[in-house]
């Protein structure tokens, strides 16, 4: 029995190292702690998830640059009847903007899709994590935090589900959270055991009331996260407080079952992480959503791995998503990510028409054992030349599940700080662009400057100025002066 359990740990181990061997072939950058792929636990299944990329003909992009859904519906279904039967039963999930799929392949079916001549790149479904009074009056100070609510826009929270009970999201006895859906697991089958799908009732994509709910009673750390962001961004005391939430579960249950520290945070431990595939298909539904909510913003406070260039290529099927919700008016908001990188940021922070997040304090003291400086950089937000923004990200104080509130860290907080003034604004002035919005965020605010970059702090009441839309209100001294001149004429 010792001998036979020798051998199989012997196996386990070279199925794993051929798997990352396979896996960096359709890579552009090297894994990191924060970018995971996972294998099965039996002999016989070394498996893994793949986004299958396929070639597309000549002539078939429009001048805008993108396929019409019925060239991609042609292509996926071209590609399908390449395969045989056996095959074709390894396409999980075909995506509806870019001409890609999700299989599930050993290594060498690997290397008969990759033979195929209708397939342009294979890439490794990556796993992303999370990226872990208050900022409010940094940076929309004074009465303007009473006067602007982003009421009639809608923030999409990709993440790990919001707790829609919580009165946080409850104004006037109507709750804002509109739109629910879940895409979770990845494209893996249910014989990995260590893949656990977070949507109710165990559902690969399930999309309708209730879908988009925190995963908290599944017992896995991280499930609150969700929650927290929603609030910063759409709270009844957050950044836009009359804003609609559109809640997408895009996260994945990890167990590690073979004791790998898969996590990141000890062996035998559990998690949740994000799929490239689920990422691309959570952004795939906001897009669908496009005319029948006046979406302003998508938040995703995860991410992974380190970029000091445009990552453009690492997973072209989300970098299409972005272009396409950008060009209909919607920005995508990304946490930089919390490694602490002086000049590196992580995906999908740093694809090229996201708007990267990073961390700043609001206060002068202390968190997480180390000094913090208000509108300074915090030692633990990546930075560097593709960052965009910064924004408060230290024991920010937001809404958990059960009703709760708690302070968290984070370029994860930071974020959505920015997705909530995409709100405020766009409810000021709703044909504003994506571009015109972000530059005036970008030209205004104190600057940070670490490692000789200097990048603005949100200043939301600065960017209404810069855009024409600040009306002044009056204050309580002056409202009180006004009430005794009228007290003088009785």
């Amino acid at each position: 029995m010792a001998f036979f359990m020798y051998i199989r740990k012997l196996f386990t181990c070279f199925f794993i190292s051929l798997l990352a061997s396979v896996g960096a072939t359709g890579a552009q950058s090297s894994q990191s702690e924060d970018a995971m792929t996972f294998v099965g636990n039996d002999l016989g299944e070394a498996t893994s998830s793949y986004i299958v990329q396929y070639e597309v003909p000549k002539g078939k992009f429009t001048d805008g640059g993108f396929l019409s859904a019925r060239s991609i519906e042609a292509i996926d279904s071209t590609f399908k009847q390449s395969l045989n039967k056996t095959m074709r039963a390894k396409v999980t999930r075909s995506f509806a903007l870019t001409p890609a799929a999700v299989m599930e392949l050993s290594p060498s079916e690997y290397k008969q899709i990759q033979a195929n001549p209708l397939v342009k790149r294979l890439y490794v479904n990556k796993a992303r994590r999370l990226s872990l009074a208050e900022s409010k009056n940094i940076v929309l100070r004074g009465s303007a935090a009473s006067r602007y609510s982003g009421k009639g826009q809608t923030i999409a929270v990709l993440d790990t589900g919001v707790d829609k009970q919580h009165s946080f999201f409850v104004t006037d006895k109507k709750n804002r959270i509109v739109s629910e859906a879940c895409y979770t697991r990845g494209g893996f089958s249910s014989r990995f055991i260590e893949i656990r799908p977070l949507c109710p009732g165990g559902g690969r994509v399930q999309i309708g009331e209730g879908t988009g709910d925190d995963c908290t009673d599944l017992g896995f750390p991280g499930c609150d996260h969700g929650t927290h962001v929603a609030g910063i961004a759409a709270g009844n005391d957050g950044i836009a407080p009359e804003a609609n939430i559109i809640a997408v579960n895009v996260f994945t249950g990890i167990r590690d079952a073979f004791n790998r520290n898969v996590c990141g945070t000890g062996f035998g431990q559990s998690c949740v992480v994000a799929f490239d595939s689920d990422i691309a298909f959570g952004l795939e539904r906001v897009y669908a959503l496009r005319k029948t909510y006046n979406i302003a913003a998508v938040n995703m406070s995860l991410g992974g791995g380190r970029f000091q260039r445009s990552c453009n290529s690492e997973v072209p099927v989300v970098t299409d998503v972005i272009r396409r919700l950008k060009e209909a008016g919607i920005a995508t908001v990304v946490a930089s990510g919390n490694s602490g990188y002086s000049n590196e940021i992580s995906y999908p922070a740093c694809i090229s028409n996201s708007i990267a997040v990073g961390a700043t304090s609001d206060f002068d003291g202390t968190s997480l054992g180390s000094s913090v400086f208000k509108d300074e950089r915090v030692f633990y937000s990546n930075s560097g030349n593709l960052l965009d923004l910064y924004a408060p990200g230290t024991l920010i104080r937001s809404s958990v599940p059960g009703n709760r509130f708690s302070k968290f860290n984070g370029t994860s907080m930071a974020a959505p700080h920015v997705a909530g003034a995409f709100a405020l604004i766009k409810a000021e002035n709703s044909e504003l662009s994506v571009n015109e919005i972000e530059s005036a965020l970008k030209s205004v605010g104190p600057s940070v400057k670490y490692n000789g970059v200097s990048r603005r702090r949100l200043d939301i009441v600065g960017a209404l100025k810069k855009l024409g839309l600040f009306e002044p209100g009056i204050s309580i001294p002056v409202i009180m002066d006004l009430l005794e001149e009228e007290d003088s004429f009785d």
